[in-house]
């Protein structure tokens, strides 16, 4: 037995799988198994070793001997007359995970793929990478301005080599198919360096990864480049004035509200203040801002990070997402003691927050005092504007026109045909539609009587607040994006 044969495979790889390897030549490796492996276990070893993989049935007892015997060896027998990388025709590799990791074979079949993935996805400007494995191929999708756009799918027999690669590049554990896994990953495309967070998922057929592209260039922003109304920004800047009390961000998965919340940090950032976030996980991070990332395996949540944050003295704290009862508890009672904290929730439109924390079995008093202002968002596509062209309201059905008010529409309305700038699908980007609600005392009175959801965007539109719909009738009327826009996020309950 030599040490070069061991290094062909790794010990934790031998001992997850009770596999060991018993000979070897340039093109082959025999390994010892005692039941025939699983063929995608045989696929990601037949990769990561280079070499067509041959079993042989062996006790289990027997080959754990072999692994306990050989591979806590120091020293190896090297005679010529025994060692099998004699009698190959190329010389050792160093160990495969290593070699994959560090590879500059860049003519690599799966390394030039894997590469071409990432290139199109900075260049498409995607929102997320997702490579997905079916009973008869692995299907490959982008998404960008929100839609999922599909590209060619590769065969089954591509899908792990491309997996596996992604994962070492994450440096995550490529034998692990069991369970899922987080990492994160470096691209540069065209001297631009971008992040990728990657996710995988086990599934029926095999395993499901999203790369979610994070690019600092768009990530971190200014409240004045949110694009938000005059009036709304003003408000919005007015509360971040606020030395205590509770601000929350609302929204849909993917509506943008971390995004909203970093810009409020980066606002705050030049205010001599100290700045705490629980994030989960970290997206970027901000210098001067003191960042820390769940890990609920460990017991590290949301409420407990909370618990040590107030013995920390920070003046401002931010909570990635509100999830919990024990959660919103803990951040009312960080603003009842001097702190401003912001965090964001899961609800159609600001009243729904409201609505929200009630059901949550919060004391609506405990509200009533602490909450300060609630935004509300949505992401809508906006129009191409090289070929966006303008079409007379009556080329659009009632149907199509039921959600706006006919009273502000103008006679002619915008939609695109489409050109090569946008990819023919008549959009370029996506841009935010807020509503915000400031919290004053006749809305505080209301609170505490536990009103009913409509109660309360009653009396916040009477108290000033522009709603979601309002801004999608302005948005349509200055041509910014389209009526079968605003119609698609109708499934969301615009307010």
């Amino acid at each position: 037995m030599t040490p070069a044969l061991l290094e062909l495979l790794p010990k934790k790889w031998a001992q997850h799988y009770h596999i060991f390897p018993l000979e070897a030549d340039a093109y082959s490796i025999t390994l010892a198994s005692f039941h025939p492996l699983d063929p995608e276990v045989l696929e990601k070893l037949r990769f990561s070793l280079e070499r067509t993989i041959h079993l042989r049935l062996y006790p289990k007892e027997k080959i754990e001997t072999l692994i306990q015997e050989y591979y806590s060896q120091k020293v190896f027998n090297e005679d010529p007359q025994t060692s099998i990388l004699s009698r190959m025709d190329t010389p050792a590799v160093p160990p495969p995970m290593e070699t994959m990791i560090r590879c500059e074979d860049e003519t690599h079949p799966v390394i030039q793929h894997v590469t071409m993935l990432l290139d199109e996805a900075i260049k498409k400007e995607a929102s997320d990478l997702h490579i997905e494995s079916f009973e008869h191929e692995c299907r490959i999708r982008y998404r960008i301005d929100g839609l999922l756009c599909e590209k060619q799918p590769v065969p089954l027999t591509l899908a792990a080599p491309i997996m596996s690669r992604l994962k070492l590049l994450a440096q995550l554990d490529i034998t692990e198919c069991r369970l899922p896994q987080d990492g994160r990953l470096q691209h540069t495309w065209n001297k631009i360096t971008v992040d990728f967070r990657l996710s995988s998922l086990p599934t029926q057929f095999g395993e499901s990864l999203v790369l979610r592209l994070l690019d600092r260039r768009k990530f971190i922003r200014r409240i004045s480049s949110l694009a938000l109304p005059l009036l709304m920004e003003d408000a919005l800047n007015q509360l971040l004035q606020k030395k205590n009390g509770l601000f929350i961000v609302t929204g849909p998965t993917g509506a943008g509200k971390t995004t909203t919340l970093y810009a409020c940090l980066q606002e705050l950032q030049g205010r001599r203040l100290k700045l705490i976030t629980a994030e989960d996980p970290v997206e970027y991070e901000i210098e001067g801002v003191i960042q820390v990332p769940v890990q609920e395996s460990i017991g590290r949540r949301f409420h407990e990070l909370l618990r040590s944050f107030l013995r920390h003295d920070p003046d401002v704290i931010m909570i990635g997402e509100t999830r919990d009862e024990e959660t919103a508890q803990m951040a009312m009672q960080a603003s009842l003691t001097g702190h401003f904290v912001m965090t964001t929730l899961h609800t159609n439109d600001a009243p729904g927050a409201i609505t929200r924390l009630i059901d949550m079995g919060l004391d609506p008093l405990m509200i009533s005092t602490t909450l300060e202002g609630i935004l509300a968002q949505r992401l809508v596509r906006k129009l191409c504007p090289i070929c966006r062209i303008s079409y007379p309201i009556e080329t659009f059905s009632q149907e199509e026109l039921t959600f706006f008010d006919m009273n502000v529409l103008p006679s002619q309305l915008y939609a695109s045909k489409g050109c090569d700038s946008c990819n023919h699908s008549g959009y370029q980007g996506r841009i935010a539609i807020f509503e915000l609600l400031t919290i004053n005392d006749e809305l505080r009175l209301l609170i505490n009587e536990k009103p009913p959801h409509y109660q309360l965007r009653t009396m916040a539109a009477q108290h000033g607040m522009i709603s979601l719909r309002i801004e999608s009738d302005r948005y349509v009327r200055e041509g910014i994006t389209t009526v079968y826009e605003i119609n698609r996020l109708m499934h969301s309950s615009l307010g």
